[in-house]
């Protein structure tokens, strides 16, 4: 039925008239009893580019049965569903007889590992007390101190810190005060 569609177009040649057309204008469409969703349902095309209007298009469109084929419905998506897990069976102890009930030793309670603390070993009398074991005086410095001449703690709380100071580039005279301080109570320990 779609196949022998009769659209009667005007011709742009000026020897024939009228010629088949590919689709329906939207006028045509407009003035006869069908909706463009119906029509496309059933496959009839229609032309967006004519402005046209023609009676036997128009009545060719209100004689068209409207025979919708309608598809079965799908039926929605089912999940699949999981058969819900058994509890696994835990085995049922035996139960002993009073009388061969066996003690277990005692487990011996081990100590916690105790934290580590960082020991800083004290040196003797006998040997120099390392300048790097001084709160903030890091390598670079204790060679600035060892090129100046002082060499351990010992020699360092002998000093004037003014002097120091002056003598050791980035070193404030407060902070070699410290030191001071500190060396001397490392040295009395």
């Amino acid at each position: 039925m779609l196949r022998d569609l009769n659209i009667i177009v005007k011709s742009p040649s000026r020897e024939k008239e009228f010629k088949k057309g590919t689709g329906f204008s939207l006028e045509e469409i407009k003035k006869s009893n069908k909706s463009i969703i119906e029509l496309k349902t059933i496959g009839i095309k229609i032309d967006y580019r004519r402005k046209t209007e023609y009676e036997e298009n128009i009545e060719f469109l209100n004689n068209l049965k409207m025979e919708i084929e309608q598809k079965p419905k799908r039926e929605p998506f089912k999940k699949k569903v999981k058969a819900p897990k058994k509890p696994k069976k835990k085995p049922i102890p035996k139960e002993e007889p009073v009388d061969e009930i066996k003690e277990e030793p005692e487990k011996e309670i081990k100590p916690k590992k105790k934290e580590i603390k960082k020991v800083v070993k004290k040196p003797t009398k006998k040997e120099p007390i390392k300048l790097t074991l001084l709160e903030k005086l890091g390598p670079s410095t204790e060679k600035k101190l060892i090129e100046i001449g002082i060499p351990d703690v010992e020699t360092l709380c002998k000093e004037d810190p003014k002097e120091v100071a002056t003598l050791v580039k980035g070193c404030s005279e407060e902070r070699v005060a410290k030191w001071i301080e500190e060396g001397k109570k490392l040295l009395e320990e």
